[in-house]
């Protein structure tokens, strides 16, 4: 097992109009799944290049169980990449392809087929040992891909989107794979993905935006109280209400609500972020309705409904804004209704505005 820390990385590419990554501050535990989060184009891939060495950073350090690496060539580092692609070797058959790394450390052809052997086994491809690539499914080649780099036997893996390309049922059985292998080997891996789902079932996750690290916790740290609007917009299932905070209280044209002594902003200008599981829709809307209780209270008209993971979403116009509204099962609304929408708010969490 090895830690890894990342120290204040700057990163720039000819002609680029902003860095791709903006003085990042990691820290990887030994052992520990950091998965790295962010929109496309925020610097996740490139922040795995640079903690490889495959790209050269502007400034900054990496330190790898507390040495300094970061002029270190990557075949000297105890790092091992896996990308989208597998990358294999077409000319070499399945069992050379995961024994090529042992080859390259000086390894008799032998003895490296052997460990390889032994690797195949572990993902399930003993019996595809003689086949080539080309043969071979996404999933197959990924599993290749996976027992060549524990063949390499370095303590820090680094998965770049490994599985984002494979069916959702081959994805969960490589989520299953790399959850065996980590029990067995106990590495110290960094994940970027896109996939929430694949996210929160790391250690840690790191969100990255613009090439800065703007939140770094568990899963349900993150999901439960965004740091930031960008880090509610990637996760979703969030409704933001523009307004104030003042006194402890969030004022806004939808109402009042008492935020939590621990938001990120305690006075000024801040977005009230709502789940979007607590708003309430009712037909026909009257004022009683519109003013029942405390919380936010709008009203608005039925635009159109939106299916998302198998769930009915009524978006309502109002106020300038959509608002998505989850609906039960069977309920529906015609478009172009007129619907009151609240939200029985208490408290809420309240961050600064974009």
């Amino acid at each position: 097992m090895s830690s890894l820390d990342l120290h204040q990385l700057v990163l720039r590419y000819p002609g680029g109009t902003a860095p791709a990554l903006a003085g990042v501050d990691l820290s990887v535990a030994s052992g520990e799944l950091l998965a790295v989060i962010g929109p496309s184009g925020s610097g996740k891939s490139s922040l795995l290049r640079v903690a490889a060495g495959l790209t050269p950073l502007d400034a900054g350090r990496i330190v790898q169980d507390g040495v300094d690496v970061t002029g270190v060539p990557i075949e000297r580092r105890a790092v091992t990449m896996l990308f989208q692609h597998p990358l294999l070797f077409d000319h070499l058959d399945v069992l050379d392809n995961v024994a090529f790394p042992l080859r390259a450390a000086g390894h008799r052809r032998r003895a490296a087929r052997e460990r390889a052997a032994l690797h195949l086994a572990r993902v399930g491809l003993s019996a595809l040992a003689r086949r080539r690539p080309d043969r071979l499914s996404g999933g197959q080649q990924q599993r290749v891909a996976l027992a060549r780099a524990l063949a390499a036997a370095r303590p820090v893996l680094l998965l770049d989107e490994p599985f984002s390309a494979l069916d959702r049922e081959t994805r969960e059985q490589m989520h299953d794979l790399l959850a065996d292998l980590r029990r067995e080997d106990a590495p110290t891996v960094v994940l970027v993905t896109h996939d929430l789902d694949e996210a929160a079932g790391a250690d840690r996750v790191a969100v990255l935006i613009d090439g800065v690290v703007v939140q770094v916790g568990t899963w349900q740290e993150l999901r439960s109280r965004p740091a930031t609007v960008g880090v509610a917009r990637l996760l979703g299932g969030w409704t933001e209400v523009p307004g104030t905070v003042r006194d402890g209280v969030h004022h806004s044209t939808w109402g009042r609500v008492v935020i939590e002594p621990s938001c990120p902003i305690t006075e000024g200008a801040a977005v009230l972020l709502c789940p979007t599981t607590h708003w309430r829709l009712t037909l026909a809307p009257t004022d009683a309705v519109l003013h029942a209780g405390p919380g936010l209270h709008l009203q608005g008209v039925m635009e159109r409904l939106r299916i998302r993971d198998g769930r009915s979403l009524a978006l309502v116009g109002a106020d300038g804004t959509t608002v998505e509204v989850p609906l039960a099962a069977g309920e529906s609304v015609p478009t172009g209704a007129a619907v009151a929408l609240n939200a029985p708010l208490t408290r809420g969490w309240a961050v600064p505005t974009a």
